[in-house]
Parts: C-alpha cells; structure tokens; sequence
C-alpha cells in the first residue's frame, strides 16, 4: 500500500540520487545501418581487448579515459580508431570493403533482423523492473525460487539464458534464477518481440544474461541484513590474442527475516541459502578470421525450503549441483560469419523433508545437451540472410517422473531485404520436430519503417509455441504423451524516437492469443492430470524512456506497463498479474561519489483459491494482493589506495518497509541493507 506523503518523501529523496559504474558499453554498427558482430576493441596499449556481440552490443572496464583512444577491427572493414568522450556509451561506426554504399547516409535500423531489445548494465543485483515489460516472482528471500514473466504472461513463456545458453529445466519448463550467482551477471538484454527464432518457450521473451566480462583482477567482499555475506575473488589474464578469466566465489545468508504474521510479527524460518560458484571464460582469436570462446560455470547450492505462510515446512531442505558449458567457433568473412556452438546445462538437484508425518527424498536429474550451426550471410546492400540449425537432446532422470528423454530438431531460415531508405521486412520461418511426439511450423513478418529523424515504426505478426514439459508427458500413471503445445498470436506494433543522441522515448503496444494452454486438472475422482484446456489474451501497452542531461549531471531511466488480461473460459484476469506496473531510476553523477535512488510500483493483483465450507463443499473464492512501493536507495565511492582502487557501496533496498511479496503465503524481507567493497589492483595479477 502507498500514500502521497510516501510519494512525495521517495521523489525528495530520489532526486538526490546517483550512481558510480565502471562498466563502460557501446554498440559497432556499419554505414548502412546495422550491428556489427564480432569486432574486436582494443585500447592504446593492445593489450586489453574485448569483442562485440551478435547484435554489435560490447562492454569493457579496462583503463580507458576521456581522449584516449580505441582501435576497432572486423574482417570485411575498414580499421577504425575511435576517440572516446565522457559518455559512458559509444557509438562506432565501420566502412565495409566490399558494398557500395550511398554517397548519403539516412537513419539507421540498428538492428539486422529488427529484434527489439534493450540492454542495461548492472553492478548489483539484477532488478527485474529495469528492463521494460518484465517482472518476477519470488518465493520468499534470497533462498526462495525466483521467476520471470513478461507483459503479464506466465514465467514459462519467457526465456532466460545465460551467455546465450537456454536455462530452462527440461523437467518443469522453468528457470530458478537463484542458480546463477548474482555477483556474476554484467548485463542484461530483453527481446521483448523475439519471434520465432529463440524456439520454444518464448511465447512472450527472452532475456539473456552476461556474466562477468573483467579485462581487470578484482577483489568483493559484501555483508548485510540476515546473515547475508559475499566474497568473490576475479583473476584475469589479457595479452592479444588471449584473454581469460577466472572467477570464484562464496554467498552465505541465514535469511531469518521478519514477517507480519496472522500472529504478529515472527521471524520466517528455514530460510538460509549458501551458494559456492567457479566461472572460467576464454577468448581467444586465432586470426583475422577465426575467434574461440569457452565458458564453464559450476554452481553448489544448498537452502533451506521454509514453505508458505500456511504450509511451513521447517525441515526442508534441498541442494542443486547446476553446470552450464559452452564452446564456439566463430569464422568470420567479407560478407557475415559462420558459427558452431556446442553448449550444455546439467542440475542435480536433492530434496529432502525429514518431517516426522510424511517424510520426503527426491532426486532429480534434468540435462540439455545443444549443437548449433549457424550462418548469416550479407547477399547485397539491400538483402541480408540468416540460417540455423539446431539439434537438442532433454533427458531427465527423477525418482518422480523416472527416466526419459527426447529428441528436438530446428530449422530457421530469416532475412531481412531492405527496398528503399525507409523501408525495411524480416520474414522468418521455423520448422521444429520434436522425435515421436510434434512438429510445428511458426511464423514472423515485421516491417521497420524510418517514420523521421532518429525514429522509426515496427509493425510485426506472428505466431509462437511451447512444448509440453517432461513431466507433462511423463509423470506416472498421469502424464499425457498426447498433449498439443501451447500455441500463440501475436501482434505488435513498436515506435521508438531518439532526442540529442542519448534520449529516448519507446512505444509499445502487443497483443497476443495463447491457445491450447496446459493445465493440472482434478477429475471427479480426485486424480490431477495435465490438459490442453485453457486460452487466454493480453493486450499490453509499455511506455519507456530514458533522459541524459549535459548541463547537470542528471540521468533518468523509466518505464510504465499496462497490462489488459483474460482467460477465455472464464472470462476472469489472470492471477497474479498487476494491471499496472512502473519503474524509475534516477542517476547524479559527481566525480568519485555517488547516490542511485530507485522506485518499482507493483499494482494490486487478483487471484482466486479454492476453499471448503462446513460441509466440505468446495468453493471458489476470489482474493487479492495490495499494491507497493519498493523504493531502493544506494550511495558508492570510488577512491584510489596506494595505487590501487578501492570502491565502497553501502545500498539500502525496500526502505520504506513495505510488504513486497508477488505470489500469496510467500513473504519477502522488510527493510534491509548491504556493505560492498571492492578491491582493483591497478597492475595485472600475472604481471611479472
């Protein structure tokens, strides 16, 4: 709940935030308009180096000031040397060799396939609301599963990845993102109109997260409410054409935080979560044509399991052993690249409840296992292909659902042609063929148009798919191996106008029909079943902006979400999807010292359970939860130490002490804090 004096206490102190961040980011694009993938960024002494991604977007943190210089190379380009500015974000255009291009340059479409997305760097912990359109779920504290959703759809229709590697459990169809460490993640990036070529599961998104890109050693220490510590050590190594990282760490939270009971105030039991985590990453680039990355992460988590308000469960305990493996090839030419990447996800995961009236074990043993091949291909000036293939083996091995696996196949095929200075189309087909049991065809068109100077209009349909988990097909005696997936339309249409370079505003409005949607139901005889009953639609409207001010050091993020939703057979919202959310980020930069004020509002939501009378007749019952205001408040300082640099944090988050919880019986912490240092050697580790 909230009220206007609250209102106007948090923008007071907002408007006196800022925030420090060493994280420096660009984007690499041609003349003609689009990103430019893999190029390599080097600085004066070259040395440190880093590479842009798939959609030109890179990021560094290696000594570079204002006035010094960059030198960016890709094969089929001219060499570039760029100046940098003030600014934390460049921008770098390249020559290509080979194309004639137009004696006049008109606006840009800085996307070759016209995906949107927006990424966002982060020092700290990742924060849904930042991104636009998405929100989360918890289950209660740091140890608690946590989910994502986007424009007020379920969490198992947005995809989450890691360095590019999908998350998603093949058993339940979900991704908890307490398996990734926090201090791990970089950048965050949302494809918030994906279409067909993430594949399965991204009826709605995809969010890609990046974990930890140093070209320097560094040294974290944090400790905070709850019993909350951190220790993380990075190691890094760079001399062209190597770069490597190392990175180790060690989380602890007792997590014990209070809750405002039915029997007054009671400490949340059960609650604690220790995590230990080793990350390598290497670069590698062989020559002008040839570029290697490996990555391997290993995580081992242990929690306790406290239950909802109404089902504590103080013995409970669950441990996951989670890997995630990648290794690419990336050979580069005059007109695109050609990739192959093998990557893999594995989670062990023990649940244990020694309660002494029904006493639990379980194990389970998800497994994806993915060969990629993909090609992109620029034919001329106007047109630009892309082809991918993929092949993913699932297996699990559960003492619930038993031993299973399957098969999946993927074909796509996307281009994007280019028939005048204004105009833009990207079709895309996807062919899916899951061995035994689907296949299935999905769909995309989107047309870009340059409507003015720096602005643009994307109007876009198509359809997209999810298919039936494992314990769909397979629980015992239940599962339904005859399950449809889950089918989607959608259509968007998205206006995107940049002021003065750095300002922008953002458009969106996407409508989507999801049918053949898969339901447990209980049948008269009490057993629960997986169904293809339900269809629902959504109608979103998100509004988002960001403004860079150059007289005053004054930098605003924000977004407004409004989501419109129905389930077809009812007719009633769907549960637990605010019909509004908002978020706004305020950034004051001065010199060494820094304040970041933050506010996400999360509307009232609706949901209904079902409940029994006297004489155990069951009913429907239609409850809600309240509105809030989490309202976060950190201050850092960036300060040099015989010859050395040391940066302190000191972040308060949920400072107004509001109940936060997004799913009911499932409490969050109250007001807390955390104290963060870090220590950067200003020489490198392996220097003689």
């Amino acid at each position: 709940m909230f009220n206007s004096n609250k209102t106007i206490a948090i923008l007071m102190i907002l408007f006196c935030g800022i925030l420090w961040a060493n994280l420096k980011s660009g984007i690499i694009y041609s003349s003609y308009g689009e990103p430019v993938a893999y190029a390599s960024v080097t600085d004066k002494s070259k040395t440190n180096w880093t590479t842009s991604n798939t959609n030109g977007f890179f990021n560094y943190n290696f000594s570079a000031e204002m006035g010094d210089t960059l030198l960016v190379n890709r094969v089929g380009y001219e060499e570039k040397y760029f100046i940098l500015t003030e600014s934390d974000f460049c921008y770098i255009e390249l020559i290509p060799k080979i194309i004639t291009l137009p004696l006049v340059t008109v606006e840009k479409l800085k996307h070759p396939f016209d995906i949107t997305d927006k990424t966002v760097n982060l020092n700290s912990e990742f924060i849904p609301g930042v991104l636009p359109g998405l929100g989360w779920n918890t289950y209660g504290g740091r140890a608690g599963n946590q989910t994502l959703f986007f424009d007020g759809g379920k969490s198992v229709h947005t995809k989450i990845l890691f360095e590019n590697v999908s998350m998603t459990d093949p058993q339940n169809g979900g991704t908890d993102l307490t398996l990734i460490p926090q201090g791990l993640i970089r950048t965050g990036t949302i494809y918030s109109i994906p279409g067909v070529y993430f594949g399965s599961g991204v009826i709605d998104a995809a969010v890609n997260l990046t974990g930890q890109s140093n070209a320097k050693n560094e040294v974290k220490i944090s400790s905070g409410s709850f019993g909350y510590k951190l220790t993380q050590f990075t190691f890094s190594f760079m001399e062209n054409p190597l770069k490597l990282s190392l990175t180790a760490g060690k989380s602890k939270d007792d997590g014990n935080f209070l809750i405002d009971s039915s029997n007054g105030m009671t400490d949340r039991r059960n609650n604690d979560m220790n995590q230990y985590y080793g990350m390598i990453c290497s670069d590698l680039q062989i020559n002008d044509h040839l570029q290697l990355y490996a990555l391997l992460l290993t995580t081992n988590t242990e929690r306790g399991v406290a239950g909802s308000e109404d089902w504590l469960t103080p013995h409970a305990r669950r441990e996951d052993k989670h890997a995630i493996a990648k290794l690419s090839a990336i050979h580069l030419n005059k007109r695109g690249y050609l990739g192959l990447t093998l990557s893999g996800i594995k989670n062990i995961q023990l649940y244990e409840d020694n309660n002494l009236d029904w006493p639990i074990r379980s194990k389970h043993e998800p497994e994806t296992k993915v060969v990629n091949l993909n090609w992109v291909h620029r034919i001329n000036l106007t047109v630009l292909t892309q082809t991918s293939y993929e092949y993913k083996n699932e297996n699990i091995s559960s003492t619930d659902v038993g031993i299973h696996t399957r098969s999946l196949h993927s074909l796509v095929t996307r281009g994007s042609w280019t028939p005048s200075k204004r105009l833009k189309f990207t079709p895309t087909l996807r062919f899916d063929h899951s061995i035994g049991l689907h296949k299935q065809f999905t769909k995309d068109l989107r047309a870009t148009i340059v409507t003015g100077v720096n602005s643009n209009l994307q109007i876009s349909a198509g359809t997209a798919f999810r298919e039936p988990t494992l314990n769909d097909l397979y629980w015992p005696d239940v599962g339904n191996p005859n399950l449809d997936s889950e089918y989607s339309h959608i259509k968007s249409l998205d206006w995107t106008k940049t002021f003065l370079k750095h300002n922008k505003l953002e458009i969106r409005v996407t409508d989507r029909k999801t049918k053949n949607l898969i339901q447990w139901n209980e049948n008269e005889d009490g057993i629960w079943s997986p169904e293809n009953i339900a269809s629902t639609q959504r109608t979103s409207l998100v509004i988002s902006g960001k403004l860079r001010l150059n007289t005053v050091p004054l930098s605003v993020d924000w977004n407004a979400n409004y989501h419109k939703t129905k389930d077809l057979k009812s007719g009633t919202p769907l549960s637990y999807i605010p019909s509004f959310q908002g978020f706004l980020n305020v950034i004051i930069p001065y010199n060494i010292i820094s304040l970041n004020g933050l506010i996400y509002f999360y509307g009232k939501r609706s949901y209904t359970v079902t409940e029994y009378d006297e004489y155990w007749n069951s009913i429907t019952v239609e409850k809600h939860l309240n509105s809030f205001i989490r309202f976060d408040l950190s201050a850092n300082y960036n300060f040099p130490f015989l010859n050395n640099q040391f940066n302190l944090e000191i972040a308060v988050k949920n400072l107004l002490n509001e109940d936060t919880r997004t799913l009911p019986n499932y409490p969050d912490p109250l007001q807390n804090w955390t104290v963060s240092i870090i220590y950067i050697p200003t020489s490198s580790f392996f220097e003689k």
